[in-house]
């Protein structure tokens, strides 16, 4: 659990933060503010803490200064800071609630399509069922371009079947060897 936050340094809007009073956390914190405040910047180094990955919080890097990103947190096990590179402690059992958890776990559909207008609506909860959403949605554009093609080939085909004979019928022709001799008599 993370106890307090310590220092910020050159992580987008904290140039050189630390909370007032520096209060200590409690097991669940709710984190509100107004716009460009900051919020999102640390739910990334939270996000940063979770995972170990740098690339949260590298990518808020503050502008226009050269100084690296540092972070200082204290965590029920000690100290954990992020010095540029790594973080000396990680946190896998952190879970952050924002819009990246939103994203990365709930699948709303992204495209308002006949089945919206019909009101057929679907949520999908879970990192799992996100991936066999967008599994689903790839596999229906595929079956969708799949279905035009083999309609377009059946229009061709029908052009060289003679009438009177259905397409299954034409297909079901046996195959003649000599088919080449009697075009040529």
């Amino acid at each position: 659990m993370i106890k307090k936050i310590i220092s910020i340094k050159n992580v987008g809007r904290f140039k050189n933060s630390a909370p007032q009073g520096n209060p200590e956390l409690a097991k669940h914190v709710l984190i509100v503010g107004a716009n460009g405040y900051g919020k999102t910047t640390i739910c990334s180094i939270f996000r940063s803490l979770q995972t170990g990955d740098c690339a949260h919080i590298i990518g808020r890097k503050t502008l226009g200064v050269s100084d690296n990103p540092l972070v200082e947190l204290l965590l029920d096990s000690g100290r954990a800071r992020f010095d540029g590179t790594t973080w000396t402690a990680t946190l896998p059992n952190l879970a952050i609630f924002d819009g990246t958890f939103v994203a990365e776990n709930v699948h709303s559909g992204e495209v308002v399509d006949i089945n919206h207008k019909r009101n057929l609506y679907r949520i999908i909860i879970g990192q799992e069922g996100v991936h066999l959403a967008e599994e689903e949605a790839r596999l229906s554009v595929t079956s969708r371009a799949m279905t035009t093609e083999i309609s377009a080939l059946d229009r061709a085909l029908q052009q060289h079947i003679p009438a009177g004979i259905t397409r299954e019928q034409f297909i079901a022709l046996p195959f003649d060897p000599d088919i080449n001799t009697k075009i040529a008599e």
